[in-house]
């Protein structure tokens, strides 16, 4: 895609103002300031590694000084910082042309408010018919280059260092770099991917760091004492502690069966399945034991409420089943670790259950969730989110399911 960026101000002389090529490191930039009059409307913005929200208060700002007129608008706007293939200056013209090809790595890498606003700004004047840009505003534009290798090694470490109106989360980082397109093959077709967050986030529902903390409970590699038993820490880790071991192990290993993530790629869709089939039978399990599961509470304070009184949650986290009791998403995953004994590896190294597990939970689960109500009902706070990272809680659920495993192979 070529794109020109016109009427760059001049100096004071009537002199081309646009800086001269800097080369550092195989990255060559140059700088100017540019009507905002001739801006173009096809930037692509998708290197940016945080989006850009048109209603914010930031735009709010910009959107003023454009209405306004402000004639330091240049002064008071960091500007665009656009990443290209290739960047041409014409000093007669007074103009920049850049080659933008359709990478995840090219495009406006800093500035996507700005442009948002400028852009939203010159379509309310020709909707209306008034003159555009009168009073002459300029906003300062960086272009960067350099060969392939370059643009992609360093454009998203430079984006990110100007990203600084809000902190960039190392998730949405790793998904610019490409390192969940593994995963993302591997789901293909899936109902539940079009929910799938890849940043930071607290309310998302389905965030990629929820996914790789289920996903981690089965990489064979973790979770082992010096001694080889088990050691459910590493399963209880936090979702930053998950996302930097799956970026770790994607960085040596890749799409390689070194790589766990990509070794469990035939169980997988098993294991998202198996999570939504182990939240909506925990609590028929419980209540088929005689426990009194909807008096069990949740919350703090003012917020607490027994387990039959809260309506959310009513259908499961990946497949949107409909659930006749509410069960905290917390519980699910120590139950799931009860599978892990029965995973082997097929002649190609990857992941193979020996045992159907479906038919495995039917058939012990009673005592796992048995297991799981007994901590929590000695738990002092009746916590679910204490309970469910009890080491000791995971261990006795591993150990049950190793006995198990045992009896059904005599």
């Amino acid at each position: 895609m070529i794109i020109e960026f016109k009427n760059a101000k001049k100096t004071e002389n009537g002199e081309c103002a646009i800086s001269k090529v800097v080369s550092t490191l195989g990255i060559r930039t140059t700088r100017g300031y540019f009507d905002i009059a001739t801006m173009p409307e096809n930037v692509p913005i998708d290197v940016n590694p945080r989006k850009d929200h048109i209603d914010s208060e930031v735009t709010d700002a910009i959107e003023k000084s454009l209405s306004e007129s402000n004639p330091l608008f240049m002064e008071m706007n960091r500007g665009l910082l656009i990443i290209c293939e290739d960047v041409k200056i014409d000093e007669d013209k007074n103009s920049v042309t850049v080659k933008v090809n359709n990478d995840p790595y090219e495009g406006i890498a800093d500035g996507g408010h700005t442009y948002r606003c400028i852009v939203k700004y010159l379509q309310s004047l020709r909707t209306a018919s008034l003159p555009i840009n009168k009073d002459k505003m300029y906003v300062p534009i960086e272009f960067v280059w350099g060969d392939a290798e370059s643009r992609q090694k360093y454009a998203l470490l430079i984006s990110i260092a100007r990203n600084t109106a809000k902190q960039v989360s190392d998730i949405a980082i790793a998904n610019k770099l490409g390192k969940f397109d593994m995963l993302n093959k591997i789901w293909y077709g899936q109902p539940w991917l079009f929910r799938v967050v890849y940043e930071e986030s607290r309310t998302a529902e389905l965030g990629i760091g929820k996914i790789l903390q289920i996903l981690n409970i089965f990489n064979m590699d973790n979770c082992k004492a010096k001694d080889g038993s088990f050691n459910p820490k590493s399963a209880i880790n936090s979702k930053d502690g998950c996302n930097k071991s799956y970026e770790t192990l994607y960085d040596v290993y890749r799409e390689t069966v070194r790589n766990p993530y990509y070794a469990m790629r035939n169980i997988m869709i098993d294991i998202f399945n198996l999570y939504d089939f182990i939240e909506s039978r925990i609590p028929e399990l419980a209540i088929n034991n005689g426990i009194d599961w909807n008096s069990f509470e949740s919350g703090n304070g003012r917020g607490r409420k027994k387990f039959g009184e809260i309506t959310k949650d009513r259908r499961t986290l990946f497949y949107d089943n409909k659930k006749l009791y509410y069960c905290p998403r917390v519980f699910v995953k120590p139950m799931l670790s009860v599978l892990r004994p029965l995973i082997g590896l097929d002649n190609d190294g990857f992941y193979k259950w020996n045992t159907d597990p479906f038919n495995f939970f039917e058939k012990y689960g009673a005592e796992f969730v048995k297991i799981l109500c007994e901590y929590y009902s000695n738990d002092g706070n009746h916590s679910p989110s204490e309970t469910a990272k009890n080491c000791s809680m995971w261990s006795d659920l591993h150990n049950k399911s190793i006995e198990f495993v045992k009896n059904d192979r005599k």
